[in-house]
């Protein structure tokens, strides 16, 4: 689904189906270099299941860039919405040196950002059930950004796509 920039500006609270994602950025989303931008995710644990209430991703005071679009089964839509200034609230619960990739080249966030973006599943009384690690994400705008252009957005949805990944066995450690 997409939207103006008008309507994504408008307050995007609670997912209708599947998990709630919650992505909250510091100063602003940059949007560089394509109209729509991927974010995959890498996890740490297993694929979400069903009985995950709701999973929450801080990367306040961080800039995402475009990484790249792929083509994957199985997404779950999330908010992303942006949020007062700060440093990353949460950690990865659950740490895993190696990284995961979905064998067919996606850019990944530099390294600064993969160390601090993180993703938590909780259970209904906010405890961590499961952690992941972000690769990459997906935003969809009906407005063209041209390159380098920036947007200021309080709230969008996007899609995270989470089958099918391939585990890099002695992946880089610098996460």
């Amino acid at each position: 689904m997409k939207y103006s920039l008008d309507t994504i500006k408008s307050e995007i609270t609670e997912v209708q189906t599947g998990l709630h994602w919650y992505v909250e950025f510091g100063d602003f989303l940059g949007i560089q270099n394509a109209t729509t931008m991927a974010y995959y995710v890498t996890e740490v644990g297993g694929i979400p299941t069903e009985n995950l209430e709701h999973v929450k991703l801080d990367v306040s005071g961080h800039t995402i860039n475009y990484v790249g679009k792929l083509s994957r089964n199985g997404t779950t839509s999330f908010t992303l919405s942006e949020s007062t200034k700060g440093t990353v609230t949460k950690f990865l619960h659950e740490y895993n040196e190696n990284y995961w990739t979905n064998g067919k080249g996606v850019q990944k966030l530099t390294n600064e950002m993969k160390r601090d973006v993180i993703i938590t599943c909780c259970d209904p009384a906010d405890n961590i059930t499961k952690s992941f690690k972000l690769l990459g994400c997906l935003l969809k705008i009906s407005s063209k950004l041209s390159l380098g252009q920036e947007a200021n957005l309080e709230s969008i949805e996007v899609e995270v796509t989470y089958d099918n990944f391939e585990r890099t066995i002695g992946g880089s450690s610098t996460i």
